[in-house]
C-alpha cells in the first residue's frame, strides 16, 4: 500500500538527480579558453540567435560537444577556426561536417544508447 505523501517524498531526490546531472557536465567542457569550451558556447549562442528547427542535426553536434570528448584531430580543426575568429555559421558548418563523418568526438558504442536517468521506482534510479 502506497502512502498518501509518497510522491513528496519523492520529489526532492528526483530533484537534487536533475541538479547534480546539470551542474556536473558543464565542468566537463574543459578549461574556459579550451577548443570544446569555446566551441559549445559559440555554438550554442549561434543556435539561440539563428533557431535550430532547421539543423536538428546541428543541435546533435552541439549535444555531441557536450557529453563526450573531442577527438584530437576536431580539437586541431576547432582551434584552427577559433584562433583565426571565424564567423560562426562557418564554425557551424565544420562542427557538422565532423559530427557527420564521426570525427568530432569519441563516442564508445555502450554510450550511444539513451543515457538519460530512468526512475525505476521510488527506491532507485538506473543510469
Amino acid at each position: 500500500m502506497r502512502i498518501i505523501s509518497h510522491h513528496e517524498i519523492v520529489k526532492p531526490g528526483v530533484k537534487h538527480l536533475l541538479e547534480i546531472e546539470t551542474n556536473s557536465a558543464g565542468g566537463g567542457l574543459g578549461r574556459k579558453n579550451g577548443a570544446r569550451y569555446r566551441t559549445y558556447i559559440q555554438l550554442k549562442d549561434y543556435a539561440k540567435t539563428r533557431g535550430t528547427l532547421l539543423e536538428p542535426e546541428l543541435e546533435k553536434a552541439i549535444d555531441a560537444i557536450y557529453k563526450y570528448p573531442l577527438r584530437d584531430s576536431a580539437v586541431d580543426m576547432l582551434n584552427f577556426h577559433l584562433r583565426n575568429n571565424v564567423a560562426a555559421e562557418t564554425l557551424a558548418a565544420a562542427v557538422l561536417n565532423l559530427y557527420q563523418d564521426d570525427s568530432l568526438c569519441i563516442i564508445h558504442e555502450h554510450e550511444r544508447q539513451n543515457r538519460e536517468p530512468r526512475i525505476l521506482c521510488s527506491l532507485g534510479l538506473e543510469i
